[in-house]
């Protein structure tokens, strides 16, 4: 059955106006903005791996540090930090900015070792400006793993893989998603795009499409205690679960609320949009959830205001 299924209706997605050309700012920017005034800022030479893991490692020790990579430049890594954390960059652990005008930050398709990109402890914060982050593999997290708190903005987080969940992002704490875009991913186990595990996750704009995950949760997997998923004006479209939730699936006692959001073009054995365990709460607000297969929501009435 799950060899059969197939991704549809990602390009229902396109001209519907759903991205937000201006955002609020994410909780707490007063604060973050006098850390940043405060904070030592380096540009990182064009495509030099082993400067930036010195810098960053240099930020972690200060608490702080803004990276700033010049636009276009791609730092591509063949082999993970030596510190056995199987991360292509030093574990973040202070309140650390990475910003750029498209810049990409990747594993190699050369690597021969399995390892993410990016790895967020407890109590740290990073913020990725303009970042893609791209080819990570591992167990948990194939792109970024994040205890701590993660914020995205106008960032992409693609083709990265993990055997287990959570493709794209593997979360336990505190991560916002503004205008970026997670695509392409895949995972062995739950969370093809994220695996929110106890976290609070929240999307403003943006995209979240063309996951796959084994089990459940194509584009976003959400489970746990207190586990929450908040979107605003944010597209769940093409992905694919081989069991539930092909755009979304919500777990345990975990909660989802949608907002001006799009459901479409997502597939899974059952609740192809949506699948809402019982215990677990989805709430939808001027969001359609349409063109899903088989489902839109499952199991049958359990969403209001989602139908077949």
């Amino acid at each position: 059955m799950k060899a059969t299924l197939r991704r549809g209706g990602a390009g229902a997605v396109l001209g519907l106006g759903l991205l937000l050309a201006v955002l609020p700012a994410p909780a707490h920017s007063a604060d973050r903005a006098e850390e940043t005034a405060q904070a030592e800022q380096q540009i990182i030479p064009c495509g030099d791996e082993a400067a930036l893991r010195s810098a960053l490692v240099a930020a972690n020790t200060r608490g702080s540090g803004i990276l700033t990579l010049p636009s276009g430049c791609v730092y591509s890594f063949t082999d993970d930090y030596p510190d056995g954390s199987g991360n292509a960059l030093p574990t973040v652990t202070g309140n650390i900015q990475i910003t750029s005008f498209g810049a990409t930050i990747e594993r190699s398709d050369a690597a021969t070792e399995t390892f993410r990109v990016l790895d967020v402890a407890a109590g740290a914060t990073l913020t990725l400006n303009r970042i893609t982050v791209r080819g990570g593999d591992s167990t948990t997290g194939g792109g970024i793993r994040n205890a701590g708190r993660l914020i995205l903005n106008q960032s992409v987080v693609t083709e990265n893989q993990a055997t287990g969940d959570g493709g794209g992002i593997y979360t336990t704490d505190d991560l916002t998603l503004n205008s970026s875009r997670v695509s392409d991913n895949s995972a062995g186990g739950n969370g093809g795009g994220v695996a929110d595990i106890g976290g609070d996750v929240r999307t403003l704009g943006g995209t979240i499409r063309d996951n796959t995950a084994t089990s459940d949760g194509g584009g976003v997997y959400v489970s746990g205690s207190g586990a929450t998923l908040r979107t605003t004006s944010t597209a769940f479209s093409g992905n694919l679960a081989g069991d539930q939730g092909g755009g979304i699936g919500v777990f345990g006692t975990a909660q989802a609320r949608l907002l001006g959001s799009l459901v479409t073009g997502n597939t899974a054995t059952s609740g192809g949009g949506i699948y809402e365990e019982p215990g677990s709460l989805v709430q939808l607000t001027s969001t359609p959830v349409t063109g899903n297969t088989p489902d839109n929501c499952a199991p049958a009435g359990s969403v209001p205001g989602c139908t077949g």
